[in-house]
């Protein structure tokens, strides 16, 4: 084992390597940061959950070297896939049955540990999908509709179990990371054009229908109308709908250009609701400033741009279409929470990847990330393959002549 360890870190991708680590040590940073006033008052530890991330980020270390070293051919068989349904589907319906938190059935409670069956969800439609259109590059091309139904219908299953959670956030992250992997899968530029035509419309359409009969939908809607008022207008309702928006708001404005200090953050002290989870993003804003917060943002953006890369240079179809998905995946989910947080988008409970405290959303990007390096160290070795080919080839004609 440790001699296959260390063979694989020859095809290292180094900028991959360095975004998730320097992104795991700051997350421990942050969490302790924004949780330090809530651990205190609720645990009379602040440390409380600075101890829970610096675990969480030992297992997501270990996730992500084994993502690494794992052959990816082995995803690609069959009954691994039946399994990997078999487990989501069997843990999204289990799930229903569990005790609602903040009105919401989406974890299960280990004490040890908080596992929510979504977040490992979204990896396997990631995962599923790669599978599935690598086997169906030709159909794809030839019968576009026919060739996505099946794949179709069982993701379709998967969100409509996350919406009895009821989980919309995860739901918007998977529908968006399908159609980007659809789109990218070897479908004609015409279907290409068309999915994601009918995705920007419908996610319009949604606006417009909320902000026109919203009030005649709201028992429909539910929580979710709750922040559609707090995103359309958010001062307004700045004691109820309107709070996470505003106080994300005033903490990113006393932030500034280079922050109040890491520390010493004002909207995390009782303001600003689940500052360590969903709203760690102005928090950090408001410690560190825009420029800090934008460094931040900056290595995780070349992170998934690596992916990105990865998956545009690879001759895998599997391994470039896993990353393709990797990358949407984060993308999203990225753009959801800070698009919310700062009033572009309506407030989902969408973490942010890498630095919100949460085990399950750690460890779930962590083995995304090292499946994503692994395609790396693949191209990395059949480059080298290739190259010793060339040279051989080339050597072997010079002793003809």
């Amino acid at each position: 084992m440790r001699d296959l360890i260390i063979e694989r870190f020859k095809w290292m991708d180094r900028g991959i390597l360095f975004s998730y680590v320097f992104l795991l040590i700051f997350s421990v940073l942050a969490v302790y940061s924004a949780s330090s006033y809530v651990a205190l008052n609720d645990y009379g530890n602040p440390g409380y959950f600075l101890l829970r991330q610096s675990v969480f980020v030992l297992i997501g270390a270990v996730a992500f070297l084994f993502a690494f070293i794992f052959p990816l051919k082995k995803l690609q068989y069959p009954r691994w896939i039946m399994w990997g349904a078999g487990i989501t589907i069997f843990l999204l319906v289990a799930v229903y049955f569990t005790p609602p938190v903040l009105g919401a059935r989406r974890w299960f409670n280990l004490k040890i540990i908080t596992i929510q069956p979504a977040e490992f969800a979204k990896l396997f439609v990631v995962w599923y999908l790669a599978y599935s259109f690598s086997l169906r590059q030709v159909r794809l091309q030839k019968d576009f509709i026919q060739a996505i139904l099946q794949p179709g219908i069982l993701v379709a299953l998967i969100a409509l179990l996350m919406l009895f959670e009821p989980d919309t956030g995860t739901v918007f992250v998977i529908g968006v990371t399908a159609v980007f992997m659809a789109a990218a899968s070897g479908a004609s530029l015409k279907y290409a054009i068309r999915i994601v035509a009918v995705g920007v419309i419908s996610f319009l359409s949604i606006f417009l229908i909320v902000s026109l009969f919203g009030d005649k939908l709201s028992p429909l809607l539910g929580y979710r109308y709750e922040r559609f008022v707090g995103f359309f207008n958010p001062f307004k309702y700045a004691d109820d709908a309107g709070h996470q928006l505003v106080n994300s708001y005033y903490a990113l404005r006393r932030g500034g250009l280079f922050g109040v200090g890491i520390g010493k953050s004002v909207q995390k002290t009782g303001y600003l609701p689940f500052p360590y989870t969903d709203f760690i993003l102005p928090i950090i804003g408001e410690e560190i400033g825009f420029i800090g917060l934008s460094l931040v943002l900056g290595i995780i953006f070349s992170l998934v741009s690596r992916i990105f890369l990865i998956a545009a240079r690879t001759g895998r179809n599997f391994d470039s279409l896993l990353c393709i998905g990797i990358g949407s995946m984060l993308m999203v989910q990225i753009m959801v929470n800070a698009f919310g947080v700062t009033g572009f988008l309506p407030i989902t409970g969408i973490t942010f990847p890498f630095l919100s405290y949460g085990g399950s959303s750690l460890i779930v990007v962590s083995l995304a990330t090292g499946l994503a390096a692994n395609a790396s160290a693949n191209l990395a070795k059949d480059r080298q393959m290739r190259k010793n080919n060339k040279k051989g080839a080339s050597n072997d004609g010079s002793l003809l002549h």
